[in-house]
């Protein structure tokens, strides 16, 4: 028993490394430092690019570069373990904590009329295209599995593949379109196209991920089709209509009065982020969420902001102009390009 009490003690004592926390707090700190730097070294290249019209580099290209060489250089340094494992992906931090402040402001800094104006074409190019380019995609991967082009996989793999792959993300399009201020409506059919593939495609996968693991049949396509119009019907569904919920909330709940702006941001935070806990709302549904509740949200942010802008000079100088200039009439709406986060 004396020998078990002293193997525990081992483990927790700070002089053993494996067990000690402070050795996974300096990890924590040097990772988290690293990653500030490069955040910082992203911002500042960009502008570099930006400012001396380097269009050969993308900004987005060049944030890749920096973080292949941090990466590449983590990996054959002789930096601790703990230390490097810093710089791996994790799925649930982009999925949880990094993917939702994008959706919310692609849906924030949507323009509303040249978007809705051209909805059908951009549900055209989203859904039918996206399905189109994904069952000629898997097609071809099977008939080249077929011809001994590449390696075999079977039909519906093929066509998780195409769903996969089919679904662009035209960032760089995107920031160029905004650099040469082109024509509005050409952005918004790029734009929103871009958005509602995601969701198209997410949508395919999970569908064929059914099937695959199922092995449904022809007599159970029916059920196939009842699952995807569930999952991106029910998204949008989800979406627009805790969009349309926090608007009357936030309109009629009369939290104004007693100045509690504060506590609007963030019963509007949990609104947003609830959409996310549901894994069959998919891609759509927070962006939906923004878009439908944007005009009560984009008075609510400026109040907040006006609330807490006394904190810094920081705040004053240069978050005050961005509430100013999201705070105009919805005719100035017509004019601006809305910024897609990356």
């Amino acid at each position: 028993m004396a020998m078990e009490d002293e193997a525990q003690i081992m483990l927790i004592s700070p002089a053993d490394p494996k067990g000690s926390p402070v050795k996974d707090q300096q990890a924590a700190g040097v990772g988290i430092l690293l990653q500030i730097m490069m955040l910082v070294l992203s911002f500042v290249l960009g502008h570099v690019l930006r400012r001396h019209r380097l269009y050969f580099l993308p900004e987005a290209s060049a944030s890749l570069l920096i973080g292949l060489i941090v990466g590449g250089l983590a990996n054959i340094s002789n930096t601790e373990t703990n230390i490097r494992a810093w710089f791996n992906f994790h799925e649930e931090f982009f999925f949880l904590f990094l993917l939702p402040p994008i959706i919310f402001q692609s849906g924030f800094s949507l323009s509303p009329k040249p978007f809705f104006s051209n909805f059908g074409a951009i549900v055209t190019f989203a859904i039918l295209g996206t399905f189109i380019a994904s069952v000629v995609t898997g097609g071809l991967v099977y008939l080249g599995g077929l011809a001994f082009l590449m390696y075999r996989l079977p039909f519906v793999e093929c066509l998780m593949f195409g769903a996969l792959i089919s679904a662009t993300d035209p960032v760089t399009v995107l920031s160029i379109f905004q650099e040469l201020g082109t024509d509005v409506n050409l952005y918004a059919l790029v734009f929103g196209e871009s958005v509602l593939n995601d969701a198209m495609a997410i949508s395919l996968y999970r569908t064929m991920s059914l099937v695959r693991s199922h092995a449904y049949s022809g007599k159970n396509f029916f059920f196939v089709i009842v699952r995807f119009l569930e999952t991106f019907v029910g998204s949008l569904s989800a979406g627009v209509g805790v969009g349309f919920t926090s608007a009357l909330l936030f309109k009629y709940a009369g939290l104004d009065i007693d100045n509690l702006q504060n506590l609007e941001c963030c019963l509007f935070f949990v609104l947003f982020f609830s959409q996310t806990t549901d894994a069959s709302n998919g891609y759509i549904a927070p962006y939906n969420d923004e878009g439908s509740s944007r005009s009560r949200i984009k008075m609510k942010l400026k109040e907040f902001h006006e609330s807490t802008a006394s904190f810094t000079a920081l705040n004053r100088n240069y978050l005050t102009p961005f509430f100013k200039s999201r705070s105009g009439d919805d005719e100035e709406d017509d004019n601006s390009i809305p910024i897609r986060g990356s």
